[in-house]
């Protein structure tokens, strides 16, 4: 695992700070990536650009040959989660074994038993490993995924989902990735291993449908159901709440019933909010309009209704903009501890009017009594359509599909219909097309085998 020393030439001071500059433009494109992932503003197609302009920092890098790399490597003790990331992708690109080596080595100095999510040393892990799955060399991979097999435990969270994309995880890898990983990187893990989609690594997760982590234990479940084993469903009716987004993905009507019987209108949260948005059972209907009231999950709740019967009620909203004391003038502090905000010489907010759907129970209410005749109770609906792989496969591929419900919608096509094709919310936008495409083609010629709106 050691890296010898590099001899690289001296490098001039105005390239030292080109190849710096890059690299901060990166930084900060990568950070504002991650947060427009989760901007209700922003649609998944809208990240493409974000992605072109990061590629276009990491080519200039590529380009620098030497030079950069030696910036680069005598940055790495510095760089920031954002640098880390574009530079383990221009070492990729570079297909330069000796320099990846020696920013694993800086990485894992950084893991140790006290590592938790929410610190910088857990973000630069999680953006090496981003850029190791995107450009990792090809021909490389089966070397990682034998390191996994292997006792270098701290380097799992760092190359386990590179070896995932590629299905290359053997039975004693995924074993040792799951038994192994440090702790705070277990639910990755288990979507890597999922992801893999050897049906042999199901009994691995097993186990976990016990795990103290209810977010582990969900995972755990869809992943089962991932690899087939829906004998597993009847188990989870046992916790319906912690596991009611797998018994949605799964499609039981029945079972859907025992979830609808444990929710409590106040004890609603994001996953319970996605799950009943899923399931496509009208029931539902009556657990998502009270949280419209709740500032909390309105979003949520308004974008679940949507996906569940079509109703499209959107309006513009002013969404006033959000200040903290380090953006302010020194005048301007006093107020604002007080409570009030900056506003333009009129005295109106500073904020802009946004496209949203509409929070209001009432019009949603009404918009169910005016179109009533358009549904049958029996049937599960996606969109307003009655379910089917060629409805969940659209909803998959809308702009107006927020990544809360993506990032499971992903799974459904592969657990209730069978769909073997690789698929992932977290791969590049332009692979995602890419997938898509072929994720349709495959719709339309198994998609017509099922009856639409069938549980």
């Amino acid at each position: 695992m050691g890296a010898g020393p590099l001899n690289f030439a001296p490098v001039d001071e105005f390239c030292r700070q080109l190849y710096l500059e890059h690299l901060e433009e990166a930084s900060f494109l990568y950070n504002s990536y991650l947060a427009w992932r989760n901007d209700p503003e922003i649609t998944w197609r809208d990240l493409q650009d974000l992605e072109d302009r990061l590629d276009a920092h990491i080519f200039a890098l590529t380009s620098g040959g030497d030079a950069a790399k030696q910036t680069c490597l005598k940055h790495l003790s510095k760089a920031d989660s954002g640098e880390i990331y574009a530079i383990a992708r221009f070492f990729c690109q570079a297909h330069d074994g000796q320099c990846i080596s020696l920013l694993w080595e800086t990485l894992l100095k950084g893991i140790d038993d006290e590592l938790e999510e929410e610190s910088e040393e857990y973000d630069k892990i999680t953006a090496a490993a981003r850029a190791l799955r995107q450009d990792y060399p090809q021909e490389w991979r089966i070397k990682l995924a034998a390191i996994l097999e292997t006792t270098h435990h701290k380097l799992f969270p760092i190359i386990a989902s590179a070896v995932a994309i590629t299905r290359k995880m053997s039975d004693k890898g995924a074993k040792n990735l799951l038994e192994n990983i440090p702790s705070p990187f277990l639910s990755s893990a288990l979507e890597n291993v999922a992801e893999n989609h050897t049906t042999s690594h199901a009994k691995l997760l097993y186990p976990l449908l016990e795990h103290e982590s209810a977010a582990v234990r969900q995972l755990a479940a869809v992943g089962m159901l991932r690899l087939g084993e829906t004998h597993v469903l009847p188990q989870l009716l046992n916790q319906p709440l912690v596991f009611a987004i797998p018994i949605a993905l799964a499609g039981i009507r029945q079972q859907m019933q025992i979830v609808l019987q444990a929710i409590n209108k106040k004890e609603l949260n994001i996953d319970l909010i996605a799950a009943l948005g899923i399931s496509g059972d009208l029931r539902a209907v009556n657990f998502l309009l009270p949280a419209l009231a709740d500032d909390e999950l309105a979003y949520h709740a308004a974008h679940a209704l949507n996906l569940l019967v079509g109703a499209n009620l959107y309006e513009e909203a002013f969404h006033e903009e959000r200040f903290f004391e380090e953006d302010l003038f020194d005048h301007e502090i006093a107020d604002f501890k007080n409570g009030k905000s900056p506003q333009h010489p009129g005295g109106r907010p500073y904020g802009e009017n946004i496209e949203q759907l509409s929070r209001d129970p009432a019009k949603w209410r009404q918009w169910m009594l005016d179109n009533e005749s358009r549904f049958d109770p029996a049937l599960r609906y996606r969109y307003g359509e009655p379910a089917s792989p060629q409805t969940i496969g659209r909803s998959l591929a809308s702009p107006r599909t927020p990544d809360f419900l993506r990032r499971w919608i992903q799974y459904e096509l592969c657990i209730r219909f069978g769909l073997g094709a690789p698929f992932s919310v977290e791969n590049p936008v332009k692979q995602q097309y890419r997938q898509l495409s072929g994720i349709a083609q495959w719709v339309q010629e198994h998609g017509s085998a099922h009856t639409p709106g069938q549980w």
